[in-house]
């Protein structure tokens, strides 16, 4: 990861340098027929144009890049703590999306199971089973086909 942020800060540096020495060269303004507004390394050939000065930016010293590259080390120390960040939310995401699908199948499996008996029961406090009616039977069926289609489609 550092070796490729190497090679891009130093392929910037060639680059501005580049821009920088192309910077010093002459560089003209004129004004086309439709009002536009040009500017060219060379002078056109049937057109006034007047020369414009570009300001040169300022040499770099040592405490000037002791600051860049402070501050980019800053930078990839920021960047490298939101993407764990992003990391995080996202395996967080993955395990909350595999426990609802988890939920959703205990619930579908409940479904088929309650369509194929025909009798619910439950125990009592003193152990014994009680068996619920059918307006019941087919209530706590509604309930859980209500719970699964709020949570699982």
């Amino acid at each position: 990861m550092l070796r490729i942020i190497f090679c891009a800060s130093a392929l910037l540096c060639a680059c501005s340098s580049l821009f920088i020495s192309q910077s010093l060269a002459a560089v003209y303004k004129w004004v086309d027929e439709d009002g536009q507004i040009h500017f060219s390394d060379k002078p056109p050939a049937q057109r006034e144009s007047e020369s414009v000065t570009i300001k040169a930016t300022p040499s770099t010293d040592a405490a000037s890049l002791e600051q860049r590259r402070k501050t980019q080390q800053e930078t990839l120390e920021s960047l490298t703590q939101a993407r764990k960040e992003r990391e995080q939310k996202s395996a967080e995401k993955a395990a909350a999306k595999q426990k609802r699908k988890q939920d959703c199948d205990k619930l579908a499996a409940r479904i088929a199971h309650s369509e194929r008996i025909n009798r619910y029961y439950r125990y009592g406090d003193d152990g014994e089973i009680i068996y619920l009616s059918d307006e019941q039977g087919d209530a706590l069926r509604q309930r859980l086909k209500s719970q699964y289609q709020a949570n699982c489609s």
